[in-house]
Order: structure tokens, then C-alpha cells, then sequence
């Protein structure tokens, strides 16, 4: 690893993408007889709207030069709420840690704080989150128990997502996929 900033470049980025994302799928998911599907504004998937709660995390996040490698879990109890003008809350308090053990040994911990606010469009399986209102949303992450760093929520967030009959819904960022069911 080249620097510490380096190395949680892609953690920082994917973990804020992952949870407003979770309100994307437009023409892939259907709709479902007993959850009629809501009338949405044009660019968003019918099936991301309602609310969510991640269930966690699976997947490997790196470096930005690929030296360090650590494999996820946790994150569970996120909550997004997407409506149908494609207006999203998201929010991290009372969710679980994202954690995992570094290719350099260290122990790794990932706690997303707070809530922001944003609007989401969809094309095909992609999603993109743009960050309207940070909120307090903040993201700390930590090796060996220091913090390495502390951010904000980007401006911009784009993810691949799958979501099926609005009962789950996967949304992936940087190698991290983060898994979702109805709230």
C-alpha cells in the first residue's frame, strides 16, 4: 500500500454507493400481485422504490493500487427509503460495522454513521445516486482499532444492481455487494 489514503480511496466510495442503490431495477424486476408497482418518474426502476433494510455485505474491497485486499462482512440494519419521484434517504445509525482482515494482517473495521439524503436514477442494471443533502452521514474506517479516516458521502455514487419483484435487491460498488430486503 502506498499510502493510507490510497487504500481506503475505493472502501470510502463503495460503501456510500452501496446502500442508496438499493433502489434500482426498472424494467428487469417486474412487478409482483401483491405489491402492486408504483407509478415512478422516467430513468427509475419501479422495483428499487419502497423501503429497505441490508441484511449485509459480501465481496473483496482493494486499494486503489492493488497491493491490499480485504474481504467484507456485516453492515447489516442499513435503512434506505426510495420514493417514486426517485427522492432517497439513506441511514447508517444502528447499523453493524463492516468488517474483515486485510492480505497485510490488519484487522479492518468500516462504521457508516448518520443519514443523507439524495435522488437516484436507473439505465439498465446501473444506478446512480446523486448526493443532495449530506446530512451528518459520515463513513470511519479503521486498522488495528486507529482510524485511518473519516469522510463524507461523494457527491456522486454509480453501482450495478439486481432486484427481483421488489422482495431483494443487490447492489454492487467497487466489488462489494451490498444485499437488501423489504423494511
Amino acid at each position: 500500500m502506498t499510502t493510507r489514503s490510497s487504500a481506503l480511496a475505493a472502501p470510502r466510495r463503495r460503501r456510500l454507493l452501496l446502500l442508496p442503490l438499493a433502489a434500482i431495477v426498472l424494467a428487469a424486476c417486474g412487478s409482483s400481485t401483491d405489491k402492486p408497482t408504483p407509478t415512478v418518474i422516467a430513468g427509475l426502476d419501479p422495483c428499487l422504490v419502497g423501503s429497505w433494510k441490508s441484511v449485509g455485505v459480501s465481496g473483496t474491497v482493494q486499494s486503489a493500487d492493488g497491493s491490499l485486499h480485504i474481504p467484507l462482512s456485516g453492515g447489516a440494519g442499513q435503512q434506505a427509503v426510495i420514493r417514486p419521484d426517485g427522492t432517497v434517504t439513506l441511514v447508517y445509525d444502528g447499523s453493524d460495522p463492516e468488517k474483515g482482515t486485510g492480505s497485510d494482517g490488519g484487522a479492518y473495521t468500516i462504521v457508516n454513521a448518520g443519514q443523507f439524503a439524495g435522488r437516484l436514477r436507473t439505465s439498465g442494471d446501473q444506478a446512480t445516486l446523486d448526493v443532495t443533502d449530506s446530512g451528518n452521514a459520515t463513513q470511519t474506517i479503521s486498522k488495528d482499532g486507529s482510524v485511518l479516516q473519516k469522510s463524507d458521502p461523494q457527491p456522486e455514487q454509480v453501482s450495478t444492481y439486481t432486484c427481483r419483484s421488489r422482495s431483494t435487491l443487490a447492489v454492487t460498488t467497487f466489488g462489494i455487494t451490498v444485499n437488501w430486503v423489504p423494511a
